[in-house]
């Protein structure tokens, strides 16, 4: 007891994500940054709301929650421009690498459903690394989840000490069958 009354206020008090299955309804198959509909059964509604994220597989983030209705969510990919852009860190893909040294990307989206951002020319970074998720505007139990992979790095001809990286969703949300929604559960304060 004594150790917990230690814990800053804010860790006592904070409740763990709710994990919700939901079957994708519908999508257009041929654009890889267009949004999906999710099924929302009746007995979790209240517990997703805009904003919500939207993950695959226990390892990825894929997108985004939208909009919430009483049967039906509508949600957007990491690559969709409305989602805003992320931060992330480069990891190499055959190494084992200190995640606070590692370099960070501020990734943004151009609607073409891919990722892109620019680092020092300097950074140890190669094709093929991966990038995971670190950024603040998403839940602690979301960091590190999955983005995509560099599939290419260019010369910023504005800026020459930097290079422009491409990354690509190695998962797409518009080819899921279903998702998981990390949700927080407004219900549970009052139960």
């Amino acid at each position: 007891m004594r150790h917990l009354q230690d814990l800053p206020p804010d860790s006592t008090t904070r409740r763990p994500p709710v994990l919700i299955k939901s079957e994708v309804t519908g999508r257009r198959p041929d654009h890889p940054a267009s949004g999906v509909e999710l099924h929302l059964g009746s007995e979790l509604s209240g517990r997703v709301s805009e904003g919500d994220a939207v993950t695959w597989d226990g390892r990825w983030l894929v997108g985004r929650v939208t909009r919430v209705s009483d049967f039906r969510l509508s949600a957007l990919p990491i690559t969709h421009p409305d989602v805003g852009p992320l931060m992330g860190v480069l990891l190499p893909d055959d190494a084992e690498v200190d995640i606070a040294a590692a370099p960070r990307i501020l990734l943004k989206q151009d609607g073409s459903g891919s990722l892109f951002g620019e680092i020092d020319r300097r950074a140890a970074v190669a094709v093929g690394d991966r990038v995971i998720l670190a950024d603040r505007s998403w839940p602690a139990s979301l960091q590190a989840f999955k983005i995509g992979r560099v599939i290419s790095m260019d010369d910023v001809d504005a800026a020459p000490l930097r290079v422009r990286l491409h990354i690509e969703p190695e998962v797409h949300l518009h080819q899921l069958p279903w998702v998981v929604i990390v949700g927080q559960d407004s219900r549970r304060g009052g139960q």
